[in-house]
């Protein structure tokens, strides 16, 4: 069962809301999916679709933060196999991680760039970055560096 959501949302968002399946939060969830207990389809997911959805989604918080986001060069041809819900939380990750690290005035940039066989989305802040001795335990399950929010 879906939760309710926290606060009235507008539009695209009530909608998303109420079709998402749950999404893993936490470690203990993400133990689960890295243990394959958890089931994932792959199909077809347009990525100029799921970055436009993510980037719908996260626009409330980006204006209160004063920040600009802004999406480009993402071919509303090219597809991707993904679980879209788990490519949703991914894309959301990132840009709820941008708005809290970006201080006001910032830039949150996503973009797509397509080769020959793949689909490389980048999302891009003005934000305060990641120390460079950090950067190897960012994708180290469990880990959560610890920095300040930008509008703290």
């Amino acid at each position: 069962m879906t939760p309710a959501p926290p606060a009235p949302l507008p539009g695209i968002a009530a909608q998303e809301w109420n079709r998402a399946e749950p999404l893993p939060i936490g470690d203990l969830e993400f133990a689960r999916l890295d243990s394959g207990r958890v089931q994932v389809q792959s199909i077809s997911v347009p990525v100029a679709d799921a970055v436009s959805r993510a980037a719908s989604l996260i626009r409330v918080q980006v204006g209160e933060a004063g920040l600009t986001l802004i999406t480009s060069g993402c071919d509303v041809d090219a597809a991707v196999m993904a679980d879209p819900n788990r490519l949703q939380q991914i894309l959301l990750n990132l840009l709820t991680n941008a708005v809290k690290f970006t201080g006001p005035g910032g830039e949150i940039d996503v973009s797509c760039v397509c080769t020959e066989d793949r689909v490389h989305i980048h999302v891009r802040d003005s934000g305060i970055g990641i120390e460079s001795d950090q950067l190897g335990r960012i994708f180290s399950p469990f880990v959560q560096l610890e920095s300040m929010p930008a509008h703290a």
